[in-house]
């Protein structure tokens, strides 16, 4: 291997690790905005949902809502509001904890490619001159 098949080698390897790189940072930020869309999206839908439900009780119960029933319902609506949020939050961390975990991987992909490279110019650098080591002796 030349130097310039080296250069032009080690050139390759790290435009693709940039141009890899560059890809996966606009795919997370895309995905933190879908997230965070999301949650402002169910938020919203529970915000809207809130006068309905409690002016349903209040047509129902009257003004002075303190009934068991009321209460049952105001924590399963709640509830489900926080299982909601929840589930985004865990969805969000599973995408994350995968993202790094991609994210080393190709850098130790990246690292090993490159000690590839280097190895092979060290071969046939040391094929090109045997004697390389041993100048001392045939002087």
């Amino acid at each position: 291997m030349a130097l310039y098949d080296y250069e032009k080698g080690l050139a390759d390897l790290q435009n693709k690790y940039s141009n890899d790189e560059a890809t996966n940072a606009y795919a997370r930020f895309i995905s933190q905005q879908r997230f965070n869309r999301q949650r402002q999206d169910m938020t919203q839908g529970y915000q809207r949902q809130f006068p309905q439900f409690t002016g349903h009780f209040a047509h129902q119960l009257g003004s002075g809502i303190r009934s068991g029933v009321f209460q049952d319902k105001m924590n399963q609506f709640v509830g489900d509001y926080n299982q909601g949020q929840a589930r985004l939050s865990e969805d969000q961390a599973g995408f994350e904890s995968n993202d790094a975990a991609q994210t080393a991987l190709r850098g130790s992909q990246y690292q090993q490619s490159l000690l590839a490279l280097q190895e092979e110019l060290d071969r046939q650098r040391a094929m090109t001159n045997p004697y390389q080591g041993y100048q001392g002796v045939f002087q």
